[in-house]
């Protein structure tokens, strides 16, 4: 998951899966769903002022496999 097309353009160039996310304030939580079906997802914002802070908060929401309570997501 990156931020913005750019990011995604230049990620499937390299052979890259990439999803878009368009902007880091515009992360809706009812996405969480269509990471699901993945094993890993990797978060990338933008190093500026809030891309750090939402990259956390994006990888903090989804769990990957909630059925497990040993720190695993």
């Amino acid at each position: 998951m990156v931020e913005g097309a750019r990011d995604a353009i230049g990620a499937r160039s390299g052979g890259l899966s990439a999803v878009a996310v368009p902007g880091v304030r515009a992360w809706e939580s009812e996405w969480v769903s269509l990471f699901k079906k993945h094993r890993q997802v990797f978060v990338v914002m933008n190093y500026d002022a809030s891309g750090p802070r939402a990259a956390v908060l994006i990888a903090g929401v989804i769990d990957l496999a909630p059925e497990r309570d040993d720190g695993f997501a």
